[in-house]
């Protein structure tokens, strides 16, 4: 419920729901880290430090509680802050990629080192090579420093064709560029290739949506939700408007 509240930014609703969840179950990280988000949301900076600190305290291991809390503080503009928490994150969990690609992101907005950058990418790339995201960050630093980073991944497409992750790339950068005919062939390739690359299949389906292509669409949102919890209120949504277009097909 927590999640559907916040996805119509239904905020002070969104914060009542996960506190609800949390005394039903004090236990379930993700209502603290959804709480912890919903505060930031909020504006509830106090309330947002205190619980996410709390959920480190619980779970001391998981790089991911620490790098939450370094979206807060980049969040408020204390890039100190947000680094460190990035940084630790790191330290307890080396096998945590997001924390690479937001420490990242950080030190080429604040320092303009893209060596550094794109290092913290690479190493981000070597834990997953199917984070769509992350070729797009790549894309940006390689743009702002001259580099062809599409024609690079189009070589390796070409070098590399049953590699999924080339195929990966290639689909992310090109969406990321508005060239939609050519993100879903690579995307599409890219699933058959790899059928768990699950931001294909939510790629896809946004695209086939926005040619009206409902069949298609429908079928590539059941994929995604084959491979993600069942329950998330943006994908619902998605899945909901896609029937109900589809309902109206002869």
């Amino acid at each position: 419920m927590g999640d559907a509240y916040s996805y119509k930014g239904l905020i002070a609703e969104a914060v009542s729901a996960y506190q609800t969840a949390l005394a039903v179950d004090p236990g379930n990280r993700q209502s603290y880290l959804r709480l912890g988000s919903a505060y930031t949301a909020q504006g509830d900076v106090s309330n947002a430090l205190d619980i996410q600190q709390r959920t480190i305290n619980l779970w001391p291991r998981l790089g991911e509680n620490y790098a939450k809390l370094a979206e807060t503080y980049l969040a408020l503009d204390d890039t100190d802050q947000a680094v460190a928490y990035y940084e630790q994150a790191i330290q307890v969990d080396p096998d945590y990629a997001d924390a690479y690609v937001g420490l990242g992101r950080i030190l080429y907005a604040e320092t303009r080192d893209a060596t550094r950058a794109l290092e913290l990418f690479d190493t981000a790339l070597a834990l997953d090579d199917q984070a769509t995201m992350v070729y797009q960050r790549y894309l940006v630093v390689c743009r702002r420093e001259g580099r062809d980073l599409v024609g690079e991944y189009e070589d390796q497409a070409e070098l590399a064709p049953d590699a999924p992750a080339s195929w990966i790339a290639l689909g992310a950068v090109y969406e990321w560029e508005g060239r939609v005919a050519e993100t879903i062939t690579a995307f599409e390739r890219a699933v058959t290739l790899a059928p768990t690359y699950k931001d294909g299949y939510r790629y896809l389906a946004l695209l086939y949506q926005r040619d009206e292509k409902f069949g298609k669409a429908r079928g590539a949102w059941g994929q995604y939700l084959a491979l993600r919890p069942v329950g998330v209120a943006e994908i619902e949504a998605h899945v909901g408007f896609v029937n109900v277009q589809q309902a109206g097909e002869p």
